[in-house]
């Protein structure tokens, strides 16, 4: 009952919560794929030997003004057919340092504040925040123009209920798009 409601909390299917740590500006979850066996990527056989065991610390999301960061074990199995060596593959997580919890999360927070300044709260650099907002609005199929221009977002609400958020060029005083939900 305890991991389960961590896991709903904290958005975490499937993966299993061995620890959690809370300090003053974190809280550092200890968490791993529930999976014992792996497919080698070479020979397509099923393997269960694991070769070696790492970790790595990805920023997943932010709660109560603290980022939770899951330190995350994976494993390298090796083939017992071809004795290939390979990184078991946990679907939820890429091979970026944040999740996609964590990105559009701190999207979310540039419609009132500077890149720079969201960055620095979630200890990321702006370049990396505004890659996550050129994904989300890519996902959202909006055209960026071609050349440099002053980006306005900002939101807005409609009778004080449903909420929209409007990107425009600031440059050439026009619109770019409308985000399809306060999710992006």
């Amino acid at each position: 009952m305890y991991k389960s409601t961590l896991q709903n909390l904290f958005c975490l299917d499937g993966l299993l919560i061995d620890k959690c740590d809370c300090f003053n500006d974190e809280i550092l979850l200890h968490v791993r794929s529930p999976r014992t066996r792996a497919i080698c990527t070479r020979c397509e056989a099923r393997t269960s030997k694991v070769h070696r065991t790492a970790y790595r610390s990805i920023k997943h999301m932010m709660h109560d003004d603290k980022i939770v960061s899951l330190e995350l074990q994976v494993r390298d199995f090796k083939c017992k057919k071809c004795g290939y060596i390979f990184r078991g593959n946990i679907p939820s997580i890429g091979r970026k340092n944040t999740t996609a919890h964590f990105r559009q999360a701190a999207v979310k927070k540039i419609h009132d504040r500077s890149f720079s300044a969201v960055a620095m709260e979630h200890g990321i650099s702006a370049q990396s925040l505004t890659r996550s907002a050129t994904e989300i609005s890519e996902q959202a199929g909006l055209q960026w123009p071609d050349k440099e221009f002053a980006l306005g977002i900002d939101g807005h609400s409609f009778s004080g209920h449903d909420m929209a958020t409007t990107l425009t060029n600031l440059t050439r005083h026009n619109l770019i798009g409308i985000l399809p939900d306060a999710r992006y």
